[in-house]
């Protein structure tokens, strides 16, 4: 089954859908924050369209090359991140801080921009 995805409204801050590198997400992903595993199906809520399972809200992450603040913050979406991941993806969808895209680029996070189209194999 491949599954479209979908930018949630996040208010006043606007967020680019991106695709990350889920070896580099593991490794950025605060250990105390972390969601070890996920089994079983994903939760209704998290899709625009529940019952079919199409339009994946992706996860919204804040990003920090501050040495005093994580590299990764989940704003919303750990458990999406983790479902996605246990399905064995290498790279997943999520939404970054337009302002934070070259941030992401240089930790080696962001793999490409989402574009249309493109759906969670």
């Amino acid at each position: 089954m491949t599954t479209r995805f979908f930018l949630s409204d996040s208010g006043d801050v606007a967020f680019e859908a991106v695709w990350v590198d889920v070896g580099v997400l593991e490794r950025l992903w605060p250990a105390q924050y972390s969601v070890p595993s996920w089994e079983g199906p994903p939760r209704d809520n998290w899709f625009m369209q529940p019952k079919t399972h199409q339009g994946l809200r992706v996860p919204l992450l804040a990003l920090s090359a501050s040495k005093d603040d994580d590299p990764v913050t989940f704003l919303n979406g750990r458990h999406r991140s983790r479902w996605m991941i246990s399905q064995g993806h290498y790279e997943i969808p999520v939404g970054i801080a337009s302002h934070q895209i070259a941030l992401g680029k240089q930790m080696g996070l962001i793999t490409r921009i989402a574009q249309p189209g493109d759906v969670l194999p």
